[in-house]
């Protein structure tokens, strides 16, 4: 019969204790190979940490490469479950200000930086940064359609306008119906306003 052994484990880590903000739940993240060798991670709920087959068969179920043979289980709980991680961060569903940090779906912007992001940042195969190019290409490639239209002018400037709403005191902000004859730039100026707000 075949044996587990703890190089079979090597690649398997409990890397953070995470903590969901938004609910107060506990998590670890776990990183371990699939079938083909790469790496992705996962939140189990900490308390599986005292479930060893229930830790086994959730990360099989999310296509974790561990050998399937009596104590199995047992290994996992001795060789990974029982590190305690030397990282520690927070995680929330909600994009937008948490104190002094505004967080959004790709990256954390100030003090928390390292410590706080949203909860789609933990994945099992993460797309492309949706942030590209620099600051000045993006102004420098709006600056001649913008002159030419108020209305994605107009858009634009919407998207930032959520953001800023909480440093002012406000709670609520306000909705815009654009009204305008057809090919006019209204479903345009959607348009960029909503890719601003993912570039922004």
């Amino acid at each position: 019969m075949k044996h587990t052994t703890p190089s079979q484990y090597a690649k398997v880590r409990v890397i953070a204790t995470v903590q969901d903000i938004d609910d107060g739940k506990y998590f670890i993240e776990v990183e371990y190979p699939v079938v083909g060798g790469e790496l992705r991670r996962c939140l189990l709920p900490r308390s599986i940490m005292h479930s060893p087959s229930k830790a086994f068969e959730k990360l099989l179920d999310q296509g974790a490469d561990l050998p399937i043979v009596r104590g199995s289980a047992a290994m996992l709980a001795r060789n990974v479950l029982n590190k305690v991680p030397a990282r520690s961060y927070q995680i929330t569903s909600r994009t937008g200000w948490h104190g002094k940090s505004f967080v959004l779906i790709d990256m954390t912007l100030g003090r928390d930086a390292d410590t706080l992001m949203h909860r789609s940042r933990i994945s099992s195969s993460p797309g492309d940064p949706q942030v590209k190019g620099s600051h000045k290409e993006w102004r420098s490639a709006l600056r001649e359609p913008c002159l030419a239209s108020s209305y994605l002018t107009f858009g634009i400037a919407l998207a930032f306008a959520g953001p800023l709403l909480e440093l002012v005191g406000r709670g609520e902000g306000a909705s815009y119906y654009l009204f305008g004859e057809s090919s006019t730039g209204k479903t345009l100026s959607e348009l960029v306003a909503r890719f601003s707000q993912i570039e922004g």
